[in-house]
């Protein structure tokens, strides 16, 4: 949108148009920008203001968003105001820029940590519900495309580009879940086309949270020609809030039962054995009919992520971290793409 002044000469009203630089940062850009300035002060820090100001002017739009660009790049003192505004990142002292000093991920961790009631960690799901026609498949989807959010997860044999997916898992706020077998039908697309599954997992207006859907992504896309839409991935939301809290340095992205202690969510407590199986048989998720140990590991993957650790995660969120937030969870949905196109 664009912005205009009105001023008046006389009796002639003039309007004219104001440089877009001169617009204030929209609020939901502010952990982008955040981040793009911690690439420079991170190689040099306590940096000249002068110095920020004239590396954000020669850093082309390919390393960072236009309209970043113009709102940082209009003058020092504008840069300056903006660093000012957050205290909690970036220190100026006599015009040197510095970045405050950093937090460990236990402290972060113990600053977002969720109280715990006894039971939380095992509540079980309401219904679990083995999906193997397409026709109530369809029936199911007919109802989940009611929910404003579901959980997925996705099963397979070295699931990702070319491992076969065998198992697509949804759950829902009020403790349902289904497990849509996928190889349960000769045509391997019967689910997504007669079942409708495609419909519901492409759906703008229902919110899918994975726990990490580069995989799953990368599977319903090549195999069955699936894109997903509007994706809360906790991985990403764990990654974000990190550095929202200013972490110190990218740690590894911990596993969903991690996540589900900090936040919340009941912990899939697998037994040993099914674990071994798991490492070891590449083809486990391609066995049928699944045994009682798969029908309730898939379930508590799925289950898990719903509602204690979706809400509590969103609620966490910095508004102004959302930009950064949709990036990343695009990026892990788009992953199959650079995968692909290097040959790996």
């Amino acid at each position: 949108m664009r912005t205009m002044a009105s001023f008046k000469v006389g009796r002639v009203s003039i309007v004219r148009e104001l440089p877009q630089a001169a617009q204030s940062l929209p609020g939901e850009l502010t952990g982008e920008a955040v981040s793009f300035l911690r690439v420079y002060l991170r190689r040099k820090n306590n940096r000249p203001l002068q110095s920020l100001f004239e590396i954000i002017k020669q850093v082309p739009e390919s390393k960072c968003r236009a309209q970043i660009k113009r709102h940082l790049g209009t003058s020092p003192a504008k840069l300056k105001t903006f660093l000012e505004s957050l205290p909690q990142y970036f220190s100026i002292e006599q015009d040197q820029v510095s970045l405050l000093p950093c937090k460990t991920r236990g402290e972060i961790e113990a600053s977002l940590q969720v109280p715990r009631h006894a039971g939380d960690a095992q509540r079980q799901p309401r219904n679990i519900c083995v999906v193997t026609d397409p026709a109530y498949c369809a029936k199911a989807v007919n109802e989940l495309l009611a929910e404003k959010v579901i959980g997925v997860d996705c099963e397979g044999e070295c699931l990702g580009i070319t491992g076969r997916l065998t198992l697509v898992q949804i759950s829902t706020v009020q403790g349902d879940v289904f497990l849509i077998d996928i190889i349960a039908d000769r045509d391997k697309h019967a689910m997504f086309y007669l079942g409708r599954l495609k419909e519901l997992l492409e759906s703008p207006d229902v919110v899918k949270v994975f726990h990490n859907c580069r995989s799953d992504s990368a599977a319903l896309y090549c195999q069955f020609g699936v894109t997903l839409r509007n994706v809360f991935d906790t991985e990403c939301a764990y990654q974000v809030l990190m550095d929202q809290h200013n972490i110190d340095v990218k740690q590894p992205i911990p596993g969903l039962n991690h996540v589900c202690q900090i936040f919340g969510g009941p912990l899939n407590e697998v037994n040993e054995d099914i674990k071994y199986r798991m490492s070891h048989d590449h083809g486990y998720w391609g066995y049928r009919p699944m045994s009682r140990d798969m029908v309730i590991y898939a379930a508590a993957d799925v289950f898990a992520l719903l509602p204690d650790v979706y809400y509590n995660m969103k609620k966490a969120l910095d508004p102004g971290w959302t930009s950064q937030f949709q990036q990343l969870c695009q990026a892990n949905v788009d992953w199959h793409f650079s995968r692909h196109s290097s040959g790996l």
